[in-house]
């Protein structure tokens, strides 16, 4: 579960929305370098504002991607959220808030944590500069589809940090191993290329919904009142929400990529999760 409420806020304050003007003659080549230069500066807050954010969204929303994560990866074993939440938090047959049930549920959370902040870093980043440059080069970019592109962009970098991060988190709460004892499960069965095995599921997944987050977070946070945490906070909610609830099946094979459960290529691995679990 991504920490769009953190994200969205943040990221709304401190972004960027002027447009940074690329275009010049032959012989003023610096003036276009140092527009660029403009652009890649000024997408600096936003990425850290992002990677602040995404870090602390991951801290506090980890026990329950934990439960998502193990609702994916076995279904019929955990039929609801509630029922993976709970076997996350049974502990001798019993629901309890103790040391034994706290690690199982918090296995990993700071190296995930800490790794979730180079990720929407990237994320953010690219998407301030995208949107700054884009229009110079596209004039007719403009709305949604310069949102959605920017997102789009933001997305494919941050990919190179976030799957494999995702990789050994998954690991770890479908296995129960411990954050290191993944990693090396991980590199021993399949070298790097393992911690990338959900690079395709993934991008089919977090392209698409984060193109369509930021188109309708934009239209959202501009039709609603000025107020800023409030706008922000409600537009990157109901983005969200819609972004999630048209991707949710992608995110169901990258989890089963990462926790082992699928291999090869994407859409036959689609089509065996179909056909087995509907």
């Amino acid at each position: 579960m991504q920490a769009i409420f953190f994200l969205a806020l943040l990221a709304s304050i401190l972004m960027p929305t002027s447009t940074i003007t690329l275009t010049s003659s032959p012989s003023q080549p610096p003036r276009r370098r140092n527009a660029l230069q403009r652009a890649f500066y000024s997408s600096i807050v936003p990425g850290i504002a992002g990677g602040f954010a995404g870090s602390c969204g991951t801290f506090l929303l980890f026990p329950l991607d934990a439960a998502k994560t193990l609702r994916q990866s076995s279904p019929s074993r955990y039929p609801s959220l509630r029922r993976s939440l709970k076997a996350l938090l049974t502990h001798e047959g019993r629901v309890s808030l103790n040391a034994h049930t706290l690690r199982r549920v918090y296995a990993g959370v700071l190296p995930t944590s800490l790794l979730s902040f180079p990720s929407s870093f990237l994320y953010f980043g690219a998407y301030a500069f995208s949107k700054a440059v884009i229009p110079s080069v596209l004039p007719r970019a403009e709305g949604p589809p310069l949102h959605a592109a920017s997102a789009a962009v933001g997305n494919v970098l941050s990919s190179a940090v976030f799957v494999p991060k995702e990789a050994v988190k998954q690991y770890a709460t479908a296995s129960s191993l411990t954050w290191a004892a993944s990693l090396r499960a991980l590199l021993a069965a399949g070298g790097v290329g393992r911690l990338y095995s959900s690079y395709a599921a993934t991008l089919s997944r977090n392209v698409p919904s984060a193109a369509l987050r930021f188109a309708a977070y934009e239209s959202l946070r501009g039709g609603l009142s000025p107020g800023l945490g409030v706008s922000a906070a409600a537009a990157g909610a109901g983005a969200g929400a819609l972004a999630s609830a048209l991707t949710t099946p992608m995110d169901v094979m990258k989890t089963r990529y990462n926790a082992g459960l699928s291999a090869g290529p994407l859409l036959p691995a689609v089509r065996a999760v179909v056909k087995g679990e509907g």
